[in-house]
């Protein structure tokens, strides 16, 4: 930086010999389908690629063709919450974490979490993330999942 720009910035040890120093690392994007269109974009340690491939994937079930601007909007605001939920606890630079992508930007997952979206309620921020790894299932049409039981055995 320009000593003279007046700017003040905090000082750091990164040199013009670590940016000379700097290699990319060539990886495979991130891809998912939206509405029979092939949606790539960049990994991880991005979050880009699979927190839009997640929204997307969010809304894919979902006929917003004839949607007013109200719910259009409403839908997308609440597939991104969820899409931001889910990055903030899972995302992370993959050199470090292990980065659950695939399933992050599985159908099967977004179908899971698509149904916490209702159109006559606002999720509150910041929403909650879920176990990509282990979906829970969504009662089809109802807004809420289903809850895993067990059958239990009443005492003797």
């Amino acid at each position: 930086m320009d000593p003279d720009s007046g700017w003040n910035a905090r000082p750091g040890d990164l040199t013009a010999e670590d940016l000379a120093a700097y290699r990319t690392k060539a990886q495979r994007p991130t891809t998912t389908s939206y509405r029979g269109l092939d949606v790539h974009s960049v990994a991880p340690s991005s979050s880009g690629g699979t927190t839009v491939g997640e929204a997307l994937n969010l809304l894919e079930r979902t006929d917003l063709s004839g949607a007013s601007q109200e719910r259009y909007l409403h839908r997308l605001v609440e597939a991104s919450r969820i899409a931001f939920a889910d990055r903030g606890r899972w995302v992370g630079d993959p050199a470090f974490e292990d980065v659950p992508t695939r399933e992050l930007l599985s159908q099967r997952y977004a179908d899971s979490r698509a149904c916490l979206i209702r159109d006559d309620a606002a999720l509150t921020s910041p929403s909650r993330p879920a176990t990509p790894a282990t979906p829970s299932p969504a009662a089809p049409g109802t807004g809420r999942h289903r809850r895993r039981t067990r059958a239990r055995t009443p005492p003797i």
